[in-house]
C-alpha cells in the first residue's frame, strides 16, 4: 500500500496515517439542487464539498444538466468559496448525460468538452420547438442551452399560471408519446430516445446516460493516474443508478446513496444501495456528507 506523506512537521520518509481517497459522483437536481427552485438552497453542502476537496478527495457531477447551468449553480460559487483555487483541479462536471467534459487545470482555469457524436440533429430540435409551441408550452420550456441534447423542462412555478406539477406529469405523458413519433417518423429510434425525469423530458442518444457519464469519470482517472479506494455515488432515480452499475461492472469499489423518494427506486437493485432514513432528496444529501466518518489508513 502506498503512503501519502504528512509534508510540515514531519520527515518525508515517516510514515502516518491518512484519508482513504474518496471519489464522489452527484447527480445534480434533487441531489445538490432543489428540484423545484433549481437553486442550491443548503449552502452547507458548499461547505462540506469544500471539505472534502481540502483532504485531496475528487469531486464529479455527472448530470443531464447544461454547462451553463452546471457552472452558474456549481462551480463558480464553489471556486469563489476557496482559498485555493487549484483544488478545482480535482473537480470534474459531466453535463447533458456525458455530451459535456468540463476539467479544470492547477490555476483553476476550465475547459470544456463537446462530444459531437452524441447531438440531436437540427431536424429533430426544429420539430421539438413546434410541437412545444402548439401543446406544451403552459407547463414546459426549450432549453436553449442544451448543445447535445433535447429537453423540455417543467416552467419555473411563477410562471405556471396556476398549474401544478401534477399538471406537468400529466402532460409529461403525452408529451412522451408525441415525441417517440417524431424519432419514429425520422426513422432515428435505434439512435436516439427519449427520457422523462422528475422535472424534464429529453430527446437523447441512446449511447448517453449516466452509465456513460462514470465511464468518461473513469478515463479522466486514469489520464491522471488516480485510482480512487471508494467511489460514492448518490443520486434521487432509477437512470441515476446507472453510474453505480457500470463501476460495480468495472468491478471498481462503489456504493450508491440514494437520496430520492422511494417509490422511484427499484427493490430489484439493492447491492452497495444506501438510504437516507426520514429525509430526501438535497437535505439527504447533506445529512449524510455531515455524518460521514473517515478511517484512517495506514500500513
Amino acid at each position: 500500500m502506498s503512503l501519502r506523506l504528512e509534508q510540515t512537521g514531519r520527515s518525508q520518509t515517516e510514515r502516518v496515517p491518512y484519508p482513504p481517497l474518496y471519489a464522489y459522483l452527484f447527480d445534480v437536481d434533487g441531489v445538490l439542487t432543489n428540484p423545484w427552485t433549481k437553486k442550491v438552497e443548503k449552502v452547507e453542502l458548499f461547505i462540506q464539498l469544500e471539505k472534502r476537496l481540502g483532504m485531496g478527495m475528487i469531486i464529479c457531477l455527472n448530470s443531464g444538466r447544461a454547462q451553463n447551468f452546471l457552472e452558474q449553480e456549481i462551480l463558480d460559487p464553489l471556486k469563489n468559496r476557496l482559498n485555493d483555487t487549484s483544488l478545482m483541479n480535482n473537480v470534474v462536471a459531466i453535463g447533458e448525460k456525458g455530451g459535456v467534459l468540463i476539467v479544470h487545470d492547477t490555476s483553476g482555469r476550465r475547459t470544456v468538452q463537446i462530444e459531437k457524436d452524441l447531438q440531436v440533429p437540427q431536424s429533430i430540435q426544429n420539430k421539438v420547438k413546434t410541437l412545444l409551441g402548439e401543446k406544451y408550452s403552459d407547463t414546459m420550456f426549450y432549453d436553449d442551452t442544451k448543445q447535445t441534447m433535447v429537453t423540455l423542462e417543467v416552467l419555473p412555478a411563477a410562471q405556471m399560471g396556476g398549474k401544478t406539477p401534477d399538471d406537468f406529469k400529466r402532460a409529461q405523458k403525452k408529451l412522451c408519446a408525441d415525441l417517440q413519433a417524431i424519432l419514429d417518423g425520422a426513422g432515428l429510434s435505434s439512435q436516439f430516445r427519449v427520457d422523462p425525469t422528475g422535472i424534464a423530458t429529453d430527446v437523447e442518444s441512446v449511447l448517453a446516460g449516466k452509465a456513460h457519464g462514470a465511464e468518461i469519470f473513469i478515463r479522466y482517472l486514469n489520464d491522471r493516474g488516480i485510482r480512487p479506494d471508494q467511489f460514492k455515488c448518490f443520486g434521487d432515480s432509477k437512470s441515476d443508478i446507472e453510474m453505480h452499475k457500470r463501476l460495480k461492472e468495472l468491478e471498481l469499489p462503489s456504493e450508491f446513496i440514494f437520496v430520492g423518494n422511494r417509490e422511484n427506486f427499484d427493490p430489484a437493485q439493492k447491492d452497495g444501495i444506501i438510504f437516507i432514513s426520514g429525509e430526501f432528496n438535497d437535505t439527504a444529501t447533506l445529512k449524510y456528507l455531515s455524518e460521514e466518518k473517515f478511517d484512517y489508513l495506514q500500513e
